[in-house]
């Protein structure tokens, strides 16, 4: 069955019981996640980002579906980032729950600064609800460690919490986001 066109789409704040500005570090599993390293600003290695810490679990299981690669950036105690590949299962479930993304075209990014390097392919689809948006990003290309990589994340980022946080370098954390975002608007 289809949904109604012109019907709206339930709100998201998150994945699962992963929830944006309510989650916090210790309501999680120990089992499943481990605390990821310090975060720096961008462009230091000294200049620690004291407000945020991650959280990583290699593999577990949200709604049914087993997510991998799950990130969670906390600011102030509090989640303000998702990040997690984005399987087949987790689009079928993302989509029937929130429909189809605003589609963004394929986008060529020059990341890498070695000369004749290909680019970096990045195209996608993202949803908004009030200060949080949704990500589905497909990344394939030369990254800017002038690597191959061939990625599809779901990235989910509260916008406010995003900007308190901007000096920090969260790069590996929610790959291909600062980028893909830039290209919205």
């Amino acid at each position: 069955m289809l949904p109604q066109s012109g019907t709206s789409q339930p709100k998201f704040v998150g994945l699962g019981q992963y929830q944006i500005a309510t989650t916090t570090p210790d309501s999680l599993n120990k089992t499943d996640f481990s605390e990821g390293g310090q975060t720096y600003v961008k462009g230091t290695l000294a200049l620690e980002c004291p407000h945020i810490r991650t959280f990583l679990a290699a593999k577990t299981i949200v709604e049914d579906i087993a997510i991998t690669n799950l990130v969670l950036c906390f600011f102030d105690e509090k989640l303000f980032a998702i990040s997690c590949d984005y399987s087949d299962a987790l689009q079928n479930m993302f989509q029937k729950q929130y429909g189809l993304g605003t589609h963004k075209k394929t986008m060529n990014h020059q990341l890498c600064s070695q000369p004749g390097s290909e680019s970096m392919a990045l195209w996608g689809e993202f949803w908004q609800n009030a200060d949080i948006m949704a990500f589905a990003i497909h990344a394939k290309g030369i990254t800017n460690d002038c690597t191959y990589r061939a990625t599809n994340s779901l990235i989910i980022i509260s916008q406010t919490m995003s900007a308190l946080s901007s000096e920090c370098n969260l790069q590996e954390q929610l790959p291909f986001a600062e980028t893909f975002t830039k290209t919205i608007k």
